[in-house]
């Protein structure tokens, strides 16, 4: 995905954050102060979203950042999922271009691959539609079996289907 940021002169967007998918910021007009400080979160998935992480930013940026540049137009800096950035505007007003790469990873495919075995497992025993029971006991023994179940669908289900050659 695009967005296009227009900073005002001498203005800072956003806070310190990170994002949880890879990033391209082409630089298009005006100049703007990258600051990048790292991942805490090593490859942040999407659910592992910066907000509740604060303490972890407050903490990185305490530090001398790993990437202290100014991009002029034309420039293009990768930020990888995670990194803690922030950039202000120098001088003018600054336009710049980030491209969100939302890349394939393991953690992805095995999340497909086991939202596939669920619907599969859900429509070969129907009983895992049914409310557990009440019952002291009952409903964990009820759980255990349908867990059991559905690892040996999962185990018995091809990846072939969730990592395509091309991946």
């Amino acid at each position: 995905h695009a967005n296009a940021y227009l900073t005002p002169c001498d203005a800072r967007g956003f806070d310190h954050h990170w994002d949880t998918h890879d990033v391209l910021v082409l630089q298009l007009e005006g100049s703007k102060h990258w600051q990048v400080h790292g991942a805490p979160i090593p490859f942040a998935a999407p659910e592992q979203v910066c907000g509740p992480h604060r303490t972890l930013i407050d903490e990185a940026v305490r530090h001398p950042p790993t990437i202290d540049t100014v991009l002029q137009p034309g420039d293009l800096l990768y930020l990888p999922r995670g990194q803690i950035h922030a950039a202000r505007a120098v001088g003018a007003c600054s336009l710049h271009l980030t491209l969100g790469l939302h890349l394939n990873t393991r953690l992805r495919r095995l999340q497909q691959a086991w939202q596939q075995a669920l619907e599969v497992h859900a429509q070969t025993h129907p009983d895992v539609r049914q409310a557990l029971s009440q019952e002291p006991g009952q409903g964990q023994a009820q759980l255990a079996r349908a867990r059991e179940q559905l690892l040996v669908g999962l185990a018995q289900q091809s990846l072939a289907s969730a990592v395509p050659e091309t991946a």
